[in-house]
């Protein structure tokens, strides 16, 4: 009874060990029925295929010696000669059996190459993978940067995608796995995940509650699944041509995005790339002593947060100017951008908050402690005034938002350096939320009437 369970034992390991060598080596070669005869060919070959081919050109028929005209010891015949003592053709080579060369194209399933052992047996092996390549957009803007796209207060954002106009923000994705035969292979399941770099884009991780957000991952026009882990959890398979092509829409928050790539069912290495999120060529505002100074709240909660283009930094410098002029000295310079843009979450919620801050091309002016007139005189010259020294000469694109004040906010200047907001939306005119050129009029004139009276009494 032992003796028959060991026997049963073995067989079915010898099995499985036959089964798993087969899904790997597969069976021989299989002919290709279009391209093999029927009938047999005159040489036939030894074979041990069974099928009358060894997948090498046949051999000729053997016994030239024998049948290929008269023995000659290695010498030539004596030449014939005619009447006249002229040479003669020598005489016709005797018929040989016709002997046709031909042989059979061999073939192996899809996800099979012809592989050759040491041996000179042919073999269908299967196709592992054997490397894995990605390509990407080395840098985007965040979303939201110089295109209309829709920011909502509870954060959750829908991308939408146009794969024939992308957004500023948008870029492709192109995975590409390699078969051991150096072609690329069909059909290979792929794992990709997306991470954030910690603290990148100027917002410091520590400051922050929450999840970051990511980047929105297309397979044509339709948004991928993701974990909280930033793991793709939608199927990615590879296409004829061994691809997996993507689109990357970029979140409206900068900072260092990574994608890596990997083979789910067998070892083809990884592809690891990044993508950074940013705009461009930002740089940190610097005001000259006395004229200026940087400020901000007593719990920041990005502590590099004054950056702008470098044509917002002079139309800056030359309203400063004016402003001192004014007898606004020095200036308090507020939040501008961070040191890559994009949204600035004042509260470090992952949430749009502090709006327009973007694209480094607005900042808050602080007005708290100084007297109506003054500001309202730079009002004035810059949104109002005629005047040929006026700064709507100097700066004709610049334009100002005062903010109106508690309790729905802190009254300041938000200054549009360049006229328009992230999106690139051109700002028509500057607005007075708080109505604080009326009140500076009405108390100009307040002031006018009492010293009027005065001089009555006087």
């Amino acid at each position: 009874m032992q003796h028959h369970m060991k026997t049963v034992l073995c067989a079915l390991i010898w099995a499985i060990t036959v089964h798993a060598q087969a899904e790997e080596r597969g069976e021989r070669y299989q002919p290709t029925s279009t391209r093999c005869p029927s009938a047999p060919m005159l040489d036939t070959p030894s074979s041990n295929n069974g099928d009358g081919s060894s997948g090498l050109p046949p051999a000729r028929a053997a016994g030239n010696a024998a049948n290929s005209g008269l023995p000659n010891n290695g010498f030539p015949p004596p030449a014939r000669l005619d009447a006249h003592g002229q040479k003669l053709a020598g005489p016709p080579e005797p018929s040989r059996p016709r002997v046709e060369q031909r042989q059979c194209a061999k073939s192996c399933e899809a996800g099979y190459t012809m592989v050759m052992d040491d041996r000179h047996q042919q073999w269908c092996q299967r196709i592992k993978p054997k490397a894995i390549s990605m390509s990407v957009p080395v840098e985007l803007k965040p979303a939201g940067i110089d295109a209309p796209f829709q920011l909502n207060r509870d954060g959750k954002n829908k991308h939408k995608l146009d794969p024939a106009k992308l957004a500023p923000w948008q870029g492709r994705v192109v995975v590409q796995v390699v078969g051991s035969d150096d072609k690329p292979l069909v059909g290979q399941a792929v794992k990709l995940v997306q991470t954030v770099e910690d603290d990148s884009g100027g917002h410091p991780e520590r400051k922050h509650k929450g999840q970051r957000p990511l980047a929105v991952l297309f397979l044509e026009k339709a948004a991928l699944a993701v974990n909280k882990q930033g793991e793709i959890t939608t199927p990615l398979v590879t296409d004829a041509q061994g691809q997996i092509k993507l689109f990357f829409s970029a979140p409206e928050f900068a900072g260092v995005h990574r994608l890596k790539a990997e083979c789910a069912q067998s070892t083809c290495g990884t592809a690891e790339e990044t993508v950074m999120v940013k705009v461009p060529d930002l740089a940190e505002y610097e005001p000259a002593e006395g004229t200026a100074q940087l400020v901000g709240g007593t719990n920041e909660k990005h502590e590099q947060r004054h950056y702008l283009t470098k044509q917002s930094i002079k139309n800056l410098e030359v309203m400063i100017k004016a402003m001192n002029k004014s007898g606004w000295k020095p200036v308090g310079v507020n939040d501008a951008a961070l040191p890559w843009g994009g949204l600035f979450d004042i509260s470090g919620n992952w949430r749009p908050s502090h709006f327009d801050h973007g694209a480094g091309t607005a900042v808050d002016l602080r007005t708290a402690n100084i007297e109506l007139g003054t500001k309202s005189q730079v009002y004035d010259s810059q949104c109002n005034s005629q005047d040929a020294n006026a700064l709507s000469n100097q700066l004709p694109s610049t334009k100002i938002l005062w903010h109106d004040g508690p309790p729905h906010d802190i009254e300041h200047f938000h200054v549009y350096l360049l006229g328009t907001a992230p999106n690139g939306t051109p700002k028509k005119s500057c607005q007075d939320a708080g109505g604080w050129m009326k009140k500076a009029d009405e108390k100009a004139k307040a002031k006018a009437d009492k010293e009027g009276k005065k001089e009555t009494k006087g």
